[in-house]
């Protein structure tokens, strides 16, 4: 009759608690809900914090902001379902305690574990541990209740030692019968082994083995709990670390528990020679998520009181620690608007300064004054007077000097006036009152020829006011100043598209649309430097399509699939879409062309 194992002794409990219940317990395993690893609530922290010695730090502070700024752009979890599974694990935690539980605790626990893990904003989180959990508990179950194979070596071995030891006591009976011995001078003779014997000895080296294979099984699975429990610290998942830590002291008996996970895993969690165990896993586990608690609280008081500037900083810090926990991802939209809202503000008041456009800057330093009580902007108004003051000083200067008709310094002066403060006001008036000179028409002539040949539209808009007084009267050079002037406009539309596309946390559109710029315009410089600021987080992207670039034209069928490679990877992507689609027609041409999917001479 086949010996039945039985049951782990958290299951045990549960079998206790929940009558009638005869559902397989292994068979949750594999109908949970597994979560997709793009699913957009979720946050991605790898590669940006590192735990060392117990100390959470910082390992790439631009890429830190740069997933700040998409998790402030992201839709928040509804606050009711967060609520639901912070409670849930709550539960779940207390029911395990911190010591080692009872087996009826346990088995609570693990009903509790079920319902987190089929949670869609598990993430697979304790989806994760559950398995890991059922895992341990069939090792530990196989080792408490040995199956039926072993049961049976078990019985053959007592049998078999029973039956040696007769033979033994017979095979001593008969040499005692025997007479005293006689003295010879040959060796005696090595008895042989009997049959039965060497069967005992099979058995019992088979014993051995299966009791071997027993103790790896269990440190293997201890091993898995501990690098579950490390890697839920690792990435930020707190409340899992503590969960994870818990079921391994009830499933082990182990109220204390040692790290097994090498010297690297210890130097995470203490320094060298420190108390490097699970317990004070546990403990940095709860501290941290305690530190993102206390971060969140004191930066919705900041809030409050419109200390702005200081709410994002602790805002940052949080999401820096903790930036998958609960609290962390329903933080509300409101709030998270406010502080994006702010950061869009800096970054636009930057770019306006870089283009001197002082009147529109000093309008954006009033609404980050109004937006935030901690923000102080009298350098940035100081930069802004001292911009209109030069360009006043110059303006001033280009006057006197055209009235001493010097129109040579006159234009020098007026260049200057213009790259200090572009829309100064008051350049019109003075092209006005120097528009009757021959000189100064000429110069703006020459120039504007220079600039529309070089295709510097950006220098052509920056200098309207004089060329379009000089272009008045030439109808060819008029259209060609106009257009220059409705390509620099699309220009600047499309930067300020491609930077709005960034504060939504596109950044794959935002890239793209920098890249489709700069190939339009080649000769623009800005554009250069627009595409290189909105590649960070997209280089795999970059790389892919110049790689992709690269063999289109000689190998379409293998860039076909590169393309679908980086459409899958990046489903954003327009420019993989588009070459998806270019490739699939020239495929489709070719194979019409000729029976065997040669592309045609005509798209080589």
């Amino acid at each position: 009759m086949r010996s039945r194992i039985q049951e782990p002794r958290f299951l045990k409990g549960l079998r206790t608690l929940s009558a009638g219940w005869t559902s397989g317990w292994i068979g949750c395993l594999f109908f949970l809900p597994l979560m997709a690893a793009d699913d957009p609530k979720a946050v991605d922290m790898e590669g940006l914090m590192r735990w060392h010695e117990g100390v959470c730090e910082v390992v790439d502070q631009s890429a830190l902001r740069q997933a700040f700024e998409n998790y402030l752009a992201a839709t928040p979890v509804s606050k009711e379902a967060a609520e639901r599974r912070s409670l849930l694990l709550r539960d779940c935690s207390r029911q395990l305690g911190p010591g080692v539980t009872s087996p009826q605790d346990l088995g609570k626990a693990y009903q509790i574990l079920q319902q987190l893990a089929a949670d869609p904003l598990d993430q697979n989180r304790c989806h994760n541990l559950l398995r890991a959990v059922v895992k341990a508990s069939m090792v530990l179950s196989g080792q408490k209740n040995p199956g039926a194979s072993e049961a049976a070596l078990l019985r053959q071995k007592e049998i078999l030692s029973w039956n040696v030891r007769i033979e033994r006591k017979q095979e001593q009976l008969r040499r005692e019968g025997a007479g005293p011995k006689t003295i010879k001078s040959t060796p005696v003779p090595v008895s042989t082994p009997s049959k039965k014997a060497l069967q005992l000895s099979e058995i019992e080296n088979e014993l051995a083995r299966i009791g071997l294979g027993d103790e790896v099984s269990e440190l293997q699975v201890r091993l898995e709990l501990q690098e579950l429990a490390l890697r839920f610290l690792e990435q930020g998942d707190y409340i899992e670390a503590i969960l994870t830590v818990r079921f391994y002291r009830g499933l082990f008996a182990d109220w204390s528990p040692s790290l097994r996970l090498g010297q690297e895993a210890m130097l995470e969690i203490a320094p060298e020679g420190g108390k490097a165990n699970l317990s004070y896993l546990e403990f940095l586990a709860t501290q941290s998520q305690q530190t993102v608690r206390d971060l969140l609280s004191s930066c919705t008081t900041l809030l409050d009181g419109h200390a702005t500037i200081e709410a994002s900083r602790h805002l940052m810090a949080a999401f820096a620690r903790g930036g998958r926990t609960l609290e962390m991802i329903s933080y509300p939209e409101s709030s998270r608007g406010r502080i994006l809202y702010f950061l869009q503000l800096q970054r636009h008041l930057d770019q306006l300064l870089a283009e001197k456009d002082c009147e529109a800057a000093l309008a954006v330093v009033m609404e980050m004054e109004a937006q935030a009580s901690d923000f102080d902007g009298a350098s940035y108004r100081a930069s802004i007077q001292a911009s209109k003051s030069l360009s006043g000083i110059h303006l001033a200067a280009a006057r006197r000097v055209g009235q001493a008709a010097n129109m040579t310094e006159m234009l020098k002066e007026m260049k200057l006036a213009e790259e200090s403060w572009p829309k100064n006001p008051d350049l019109p008036a003075l092209v006005k009152e120097f528009a009757g000179s021959a000189e100064l028409k000429h110069s703006s002539i020459d120039e504007f020829d220079r600039l529309y040949a070089a295709h510097r539209i950006c220098e052509i808009e920056q200098e309207r006011f004089r060329l379009e007084a000089a272009l008045r009267d030439l109808p060819v050079r008029r259209a060609q100043f106009k257009e220059a002037l409705d390509e620099a406009s699309k220009l600047r539309d499309g930067m300020e598209r491609s930077r709005r596309f960034l504060d939504l946390g596109n950044r794959v559109g935002a890239w793209e649309l920098a890249k489709t710029l700069s190939l339009r315009y080649p000769d623009q410089e800005k554009l250069l430097a627009l595409q290189q600021e909105m590649l960070s987080g997209v280089e795999p992207l970059a790389e892919g399509l110049a790689k992709v670039a690269r063999i289109e034209q000689s190998s379409p069928g293998v860039a076909l699939g590169l393309y679908l490679n980086l459409q899958h990877r990046y489903p954003k992507s327009t420019l993989a879409d588009e070459g998806v689609t270019r490739i699939s027609l020239l495929l489709l041409k070719a194979g019409t062309s000729s029976p065997g999917l040669s592309p045609n001479p005509k798209y080589n």
